[in-house]
C-alpha cells in the first residue's frame, strides 16, 4: 500500500507530536513515582488475642489502620480455631503450650516478619483451666506462657496471659452483664 506525499507528511507530523507527549507523560508518572515515596503510607498495626476455651483456642489476628483524626480502626481480623482446649492436657501441662503453636505461625504469615517484634500478643483462659484448680491451670498457663515468649512476638508474660472470670453467672439472673 502506497501513501501519497499528503499522508506521509501527515503520519510524521504526528510522530513528532507523539515522542515529545511521551517523554513528558513519562517524566510526569517518575515525579509523581518520586513524591509518593516521600508521603506517608498508612501504617498497620497489629495485635493477637489467643482466646483459650474450654474446647479449644482461638486465634484473633487484628489488622487495624490509622484513622482520620489518629484513631487506630479495625480493618481486618483473622480467626483462626484449634481443638483440643488448653484444658484438655491436664495429664501432660507440660506439652499444653505446643497447641498454640499453630495458631502462632498462622498469624507469623499475616503480621510482615518485620513487626512480630513490637506485635502484642495475649491469651486469655476461660471455665475450663478454672475448674482445674489453680495449681494445674497454673503449670498449663507456665507452659503457654513459654510458648509465647519464644514465638517472636511481643509478649509480657506477667500482664498478658490472664484467668479471665466470669461477667455473669447464667444461674444469677439477678445479675446484669458488666459493661
Amino acid at each position: 500500500m502506497a501513501f501519497s506525499k499528503d499522508a506521509g507528511s501527515i503520519l510524521g507530523s504526528a510522530q513528532k507530536r507523539i515522542v515529545p507527549l511521551t517523554f513528558l507523560l513519562c517524566g510526569l508518572l517518575l515525579l509523581l513515582v518520586g513524591l509518593s515515596s516521600r508521603w506517608p503510607s498508612p501504617q498497620k498495626t497489629y495485635g493477637l488475642m489467643i482466646d483459650a476455651g474450654s474446647t479449644g483456642s482461638r486465634m484473633h489476628t487484628f489488622v487495624f489502620g490509622t484513622g482520620k483524626n489518629g484513631e487506630l480502626k479495625l480493618i481486618t481480623e483473622d480467626f483462626n480455631p484449634i481443638s483440643p482446649g488448653l484444658s484438655s492436657y491436664k495429664e501432660d501441662p507440660s506439652i499444653a503450650g505446643e497447641s498454640l503453636l499453630p495458631l502462632l505461625e498462622k498469624s507469623k504469615q499475616i503480621v510482615p516478619a518485620h513487626l512480630h517484634s513490637s506485635t502484642p500478643v495475649f491469651l486469655r483462659a476461660t471455665a475450663g483451666l478454672r475448674m482445674l484448680g489453680d495449681e494445674l491451670s497454673e503449670r498449663i498457663l507456665d507452659d503457654a506462657r513459654e510458648i509465647l515468649r519464644e514465638s517472636g512476638f511481643r509478649f509480657d508474660s506477667e500482664k498478658w496471659v490472664a484467668l479471665s472470670e466470669p461477667i455473669f453467672s447464667l444461674h444469677d439472673e439477678t445479675r446484669s452483664p458488666e459493661p
